[in-house]
């Protein structure tokens, strides 16, 4: 609405408030303009396109009384914003299409790639021995999952239950709504866990776990908790 301010604008000020008084950045593009308005629920007085033919020229003429750098003329009107936004989508557009079409490239050689596969599997997959496969393949992935619940020695990740604990305190140190231990006569984590170690002796305690054989002395520990919170 720059038709708003000709009235405030002056040949000491008008060049310095087009250029916004140095707190826009000097890379930033600006424009002033004023857009084509009527009456609401009246029709437009005349083609909309002429309408802003007429603002842009009332802008520049009423900038050009009020004294403006020639050099920021080229900001003033809708028609030299429209203009600087087709060059600008034009630009953006060749920018951005060719990292597309690399990309639909690679997805083309991807999918080839997989189609000679799922071709060549086609090709060479006996249906008669499918039954038979799949059954082997279960029985196979039934067998590895004795080794998960059982748990494997030298894994990246095993823990002690002293660590699983400290781990489980941490994760819920801001969260009061239960006890973290099972009875107020251990002053805390460390009490709990030495009386786990020394006094009850359970199985494992110190040694590092994973999997199935991990979860099943969590049990005995919950169990151990339990008891006390029955007492």
């Amino acid at each position: 609405k720059l038709d708003k301010y000709y009235s405030d604008l002056t040949s000491d000020n008008v060049s310095a408030w087009v250029d916004g008084h140095g707190d826009l950045p000097e890379y930033l593009t600006r424009f002033a303009l004023t857009l084509p308005f009527w009456k609401e629920g009246d029709q437009p007085p005349k083609p909309f396109r002429d309408m802003i033919d007429d603002k842009t020229m009332e802008d520049m003429n009423q900038m050009s009384q009020k004294g403006l750098n020639p050099k920021y003329m080229s900001s003033i009107g809708f028609k030299h914003f429209a203009s600087f936004m087709e060059k600008k989508i034009e630009q953006m557009f060749v920018e951005s299409i060719s990292p597309v079409l690399t990309k639909l490239k690679d997805f083309k050689g991807t999918n080839a790639k997989d189609w000679t596969d799922l071709k060549t599997e086609f090709t060479e997959t006996d249906p008669h021995r499918i039954l038979s496969t799949t059954r082997e393949c279960g029985v196979s992935f039934a067998k590895g999952l004795v080794f998960v619940m059982e748990g494997q020695l030298g894994l990246d990740y095993s823990v002690t239950l002293e660590e699983e604990l400290q781990e489980f305190h941490q994760f819920h140190r801001t969260n009061d709504s239960f006890s973290k231990v099972p009875t107020q006569e251990f002053a805390g984590l460390g009490d709990y866990v030495e009386y786990l170690r020394d006094e009850a002796k359970l199985a494992s305690f110190d040694v590092n776990l994973n999997g199935g054989a991990q979860f099943r002395r969590l049990m005995s520990e919950v169990e151990i908790f339990l008891r006390f919170s029955e007492i």
